[in-house]
């Protein structure tokens, strides 16, 4: 018996024996069970591709240059050891600088006071130009009511 035939009757819900295999019940579970036990596909047929995966394998290294692969790879591999030494010396430098959080949170703190001055200032102008515009109306209506007064006269 092989997984796939237990995996079929448990899509069928139903054993070659005629119990139900509804999920959950105890015959389900056993026969879920089983195929940790079986093999996926016989063992001959394991054997065969094992052998066919071997061969294709020694004919790829007959075909290759083995050494000259080697020492490719080993640039290769010195290659990205280097880059990774950069970039732990990068993330040194950088968890260095994250280390001095007191100097970065002072900044954060002094650039926050001067966004505050700053609104406060343009809230202060902002009520400054609407006082001087009231202020510019009340005197512009006591001119035209002095003016209408002075024709009056």
């Amino acid at each position: 018996m092989h997984v796939k035939t237990i995996e079929y009757l448990l899509r069928q819900k139903k054993c070659i024996c005629g119990t139900h295999l509804d999920e959950g019940t105890v015959a389900y579970e056993n026969a879920k069970a089983l195929m940790d036990y079986l093999p996926p596909q016989s063992i001959s047929a394991t054997v065969s591709q094992f052998k066919k995966d071997a061969k294709n394998r020694i004919a790829t290294l007959e075909r290759t240059n083995l050494s000259a692969s080697v020492a490719t790879s080993y640039g290769l591999i010195s290659d990205d050891a280097d880059k990774i030494t950069d970039a732990q010396d990068e993330f040194r430098r950088v968890e260095s600088q994250l280390a001095t959080s007191v100097y970065v949170a002072a900044e954060v703190r002094k650039l926050q006071n001067e966004i505050f001055v700053c609104k406060k200032s343009a809230s202060d102008q902002v009520r400054r130009i609407a006082d001087l515009t009231s202020e510019q109306d009340r005197l512009t209506r006591e001119r035209d009511t002095a003016d209408t007064n002075r024709r009056r006269t």
